[in-house]
């Protein structure tokens, strides 16, 4: 099997990879020189001026850039051995031997010249960076993006596939490259496993999202199912709140994750709907793999608990990308999830009464509970701009829950009511709390959703 190599000229342009024969190739051609650096299969990067150390890993290359170049300055015409007439010719000789080397140095100076300025002209100095890069990973962000665009991401996986490795060598080698690759990587990672090898789990989570686990891969929670499959009674029923990384995002309010389009993502549009998408899909996959599990009496996907689960993550994942528009959810007994879900799809106050009365809420739960009828009645206003007078009464008398965030999921509500009281200006709320007096940027929350 051949082996392949890159070489890098200053800190983003690349050629190859390229077999040794190919190599041999373009150094004779002075496509690149001793200046630059060489890396083969998965080794350093060495420069290839350093003779010692390039020789010690690379001895094929250091053959092809020192013995072989040196071979061919002692056959060429002015090589000293061809001189007679002692000490004199041999120091003309030596000189002549200076004079092609400079001249060597000065055409591919010239040549890398000539490709800089190629480069400029054709996107001007502020892309240069960027092409040099798409150059080495055999896809340009342009042709990424475009395929990103469409309705049928195929296009867009296929290229992914097969840059991936470059890509993601990018990503990690630079800032910059981390900031243009990012979007991509991530649109990737979660129109499949939610995961990238060689791509940390934080890197992919980004620094916009404290709340969400830091790994929200198919994996990751298919093992977060299997292993709470035992709490899901108490926490479904709600008798029992129950303090875990599932059950929070269970409890998360889909409304709230549309509201926001974190930057650097495009698909999904933040790492809170990403996490939802992945949730659901392993929790679905359970299925598949239930055998085991459901013989040691750990696991029944036919269970009340598990539909209920199923059901609240489906609202949950179509509900954060797009607006409910009319849909309609009934609580039903013994299972919080659909209360949860029956207000978020409430379109009125008296909807809420509805939704409460269906399902008798246990003693323990019934603050937790004001909380989320605090969330809907927000949600209520906004979208009517506040005319309705009910909603906006009814959320004067809990805006403290608001205040002080959620609870349980510990989502946060600051953009939300700095919203009402800085656009709608509305009067007679309580005084601000200091996160909402705070100079914070609110430009990810979109309130048009």
């Amino acid at each position: 099997m051949s082996k392949y190599y890159l070489v890098r000229r200053g800190l983003h342009a690349f050629a190859g990879p390229l077999t040794l024969s190919e190599f041999r190739a373009d150094f004779k051609r002075m496509a690149f020189g001793v200046q630059d650096e060489v890396s083969g299969h998965a080794g350093p990067w060495i420069m290839m001026d350093n003779a010692e150390r390039l020789a010690r890993y690379y001895p094929e290359i250091s053959r092809v850039v020192h013995d072989d170049m040196s071979e061919s300055w002692r056959m060429s015409d002015h090589s000293s051995k061809r001189y007679t007439g002692g000490a004199k010719a041999q120091r003309t000789a030596r000189k002549e031997t200076q004079r092609t080397i400079i001249l060597a140095l000065a055409f591919l100076g010239l040549a890398i010249f000539a490709a800089v300025a190629a480069m400029w002209l054709a996107g001007g100095a502020g892309a240069f960076s960027s092409k040099t890069a798409e150059v080495s990973s055999g896809v340009t962000i342009a042709q990424v993006a475009a395929s990103l665009n469409r309705s049928d991401h195929r296009e867009f996986l296929s290229l992914m596939q097969t840059n991936i490795g470059e890509i993601t060598s990018r990503h990690n080698r630079s800032k910059e490259g981390s900031i243009e690759w990012i979007p991509y990587i991530r649109a990737y990672a979660f129109l499949n496993d939610g995961a990238v090898e060689g791509v940390s789990p934080k890197s992919i989570k980004g620094n916009n999202a404290a709340i969400a686990p830091i790994d929200c891969s198919e994996k990751t929670w298919k093992k977060r199912w299997k292993e709470s499959a035992k709490s899901w009674s108490q926490f479904v029923s709600g008798k029992t709140m129950v303090r875990a990384q599932w059950a929070r995002l269970l409890a998360w309010d889909p409304h709230w994750v549309r509201r926001r389009q974190s930057k650097g993502w495009i698909v999904p549009h933040s790492y809170y709907q990403g996490c939802i998408q992945q949730s659901y899909r392993a929790f679905l996959n359970l299925k598949a793999e239930s055998g085991a599990a459901a013989a040691a009496g750990e696991l029944d996907v036919n269970s009340v608990e598990y539909q209920a689960i199923a059901a609240r993550l489906k609202w949950l994942s179509e509900v954060s990308s797009a607006p409910a528009s009319g849909q309609s959810v009934v609580a039903e007994k013994e299972n919080i999830l659909s209360l949860w879900s029956c207000y978020e799809a409430a379109e009125a106050i008296s909807a809420l009464g509805q939704c409460y009365e269906t399902l008798k809420i246990p003693e323990s739960g019934l603050s937790y509970n004001d909380e989320r009828i605090a969330s809907a009645l927000l949600r209520l206003t906004i979208k009517s701009n506040a005319a309705d007078m009910d909603a906006l009464e009814e959320l004067r008398n809990r805006f403290p829950k608001l205040q002080a965030g959620d609870s349980f999921t510990r989502l946060d509500y600051s953009a939300e009511l700095k919203h009402l009281r800085n656009t709608l200006k509305l009067e007679n709320l309580p005084e601000a709390t200091p996160s909402e007096k705070a100079p914070a940027d609110y430009s990810d929350v979109n309130f048009t959703k």
